[in-house]
């Protein structure tokens, strides 16, 4: 399923990177800024992603959305448009380059067809990755050790959602937070 997330983010930078088009067309929705209500679609999705380093040892992540995923996704942005058309919003934006600005809920249906879950065209973003560095006893099956310590490499620790299994599908600020005291507190505890 999903959920709606009410003005998630009306600031300007943060608007201007999630608002579908290039150039003039961008620009053009930028202006009107002052206009504008967002809200976001938070979906939690089932499908699982990996990372891994590239040649260089850098992080490379893998993730893209499995059709389950993509369903529930424009099923949430369609319910979405339809409640601010009812809000009596002039026109909604969707999340893609392709769909144009919808008017109606007719536009809407017809708009979400090009709503397709195409890689840097869908925009999509996640403000608390989880699970990417999981924590656990067993070097070969986790990333960290019980403390948030980085198998292999000293003094490095990871405190943050990261540390989770896998994704737990709700807002985890205060599982982070006591996750990231707790990695405190050991780092502060075994400091000399």
């Amino acid at each position: 399923g999903w959920l709606f997330l009410p003005s998630a983010s009306n600031w300007p930078g943060l608007s201007a990177a999630v608002t579908p088009g290039l150039g003039a067309p961008h620009r053009e929705r930028m202006r009107e800024l002052p206009h504008l209500a967002s809200a976001a679609v938070l979906l939690h999705d089932e499908t699982a992603g990996r990372v891994t380093t590239d040649r260089g040892g850098r992080p490379v992540s893998h993730y893209w959305p499995e059709r389950v995923d993509q369903t529930a996704l424009r099923k949430g942005i369609g319910a979405l448009a339809q409640l601010y058309l009812a809000a009596g919003a002039e026109r909604v934006y969707l999340p893609h380059p392709a769909a144009p600005p919808v008017r109606s809920e007719a536009e809407l249906d017809r708009a979400l067809t090009a709503v397709t879950a195409q890689r840097h065209r869908l925009a999509l973003n996640s403000v608390h990755p989880q699970g990417s560095c999981a924590l656990g006893t067993d070097p070969a099956r986790s990333a960290v050790d019980p403390h948030g310590e980085v198998w292999g490499e000293r003094g490095i620790f990871v405190a943050d959602a990261s540390l989770f299994p896998t994704s737990v599908g709700v807002p985890p600020q205060v599982t982070i937070m006591a996750l990231a005291t707790a990695v405190a507190d050991h780092v502060a505890g075994s400091s000399p």
